[in-house]
């Protein structure tokens, strides 16, 4: 079972997700993603970035809570 965790965890699916939603949907949309695994470190940095670089308002909702990045900042203060 961890295992399958550590495959599902190193695919970074939010990231697949968050590219899709940039290319879907007009700029003042945010992009919504629900993940059933915590966002790793890496994705929460990357989603950071984009939020900053590409003006959007993201909010992803994992495991333990909902992340609501904007401007390159995340509501969780980088605790997650």
């Amino acid at each position: 079972m961890q295992e399958h965790k550590e495959t599902v965890l190193s695919r970074h699916s939010e990231r697949l997700a968050i590219a899709f939603g940039l290319i879907a949907t007009l700029p003042e949309i945010p992009i919504q993603i629900v993940k059933n695994l915590r966002v790793c470190g890496d994705c929460h940095a990357f989603i950071k970035l984009v939020s900053l670089i590409e003006k959007r308002y993201i909010v992803v909702r994992d495991s333990n809570r909902f992340h609501h990045f904007k401007g390159g900042l995340c509501s969780c203060g980088d605790y997650w």
